[in-house]
């Protein structure tokens, strides 16, 4: 149990490390774009961050839906020996 509690914390400390590389990587993109070509908006930019973070919500929830399932598995193992009293 005390296994699964730790990488539970260590993927969730992976996908806010992500997080915040996504930001500094979507500010350090606009920041050249405005340099170097003079825009603030360019769809190839956008469809970049939009990927990146859609990636970081379906990675949290996929991690959330893992645990919610694990959690569901444990508390039906625990009730089914007293259901089988019945």
């Amino acid at each position: 149990m005390f296994s699964w509690n730790i990488i539970g914390i260590l993927i969730w400390v992976a996908i806010i490390l992500y997080l915040v590389f996504i930001v500094q990587n979507i500010r350090q993109r606009r920041i050249k774009m405005i340099i170097k070509q003079h825009k603030r908006f360019t769809w190839p930019n956008f469809l970049i961050n939009v990927v990146e973070v859609v990636v970081l919500l379906v990675a949290g929830c996929s991690i959330r839906l893992l645990w919610t399932i694990r959690i569901w598995k444990m508390l039906t193992a625990l009730l089914q020996p007293l259901s089988m009293n019945h």
